[in-house]
């Protein structure tokens, strides 16, 4: 139900966008504002708690939920950063053809 919902607010903001509906746009951006305010509420109540472990708990899974893919791309970019710097140190140029 949640995913037909998103679906049509994110229609919704599409239509603000290239067909130039206006205020459609807004309306959608609260209710995906008002949807993550009810579903993180909801999985507070019901995984974690609002207890002091509840709260490290919800905090070290969402901790790696997301810095480890951060670290990922931040060493592919500076791998990809470092081979191209040295590609352009040894040809003078940047070759497209790479």
């Amino acid at each position: 139900m949640f995913g037909t919902y998103r679906t049509f607010l994110a229609l919704m903001v599409v239509a603000q966008h290239l067909g130039g509906i206006p205020t459609v746009g807004a309306y959608a951006v609260f209710g995906f504002y008002a949807l993550s305010g009810y579903l993180m509420t909801f999985i507070m109540q019901q995984n974690y708690g609002y207890s002091r472990s509840g709260k490290y708990k919800y905090t070290i899974n969402r901790f790696l939920r997301i810095y480890p893919m951060y670290w990922v791309s931040i060493l592919f970019s500076l791998a990809v950063i470092l081979i191209l710097s040295v590609v352009v140190e040894l040809t003078g140029h940047f070759n497209k053809g790479l």
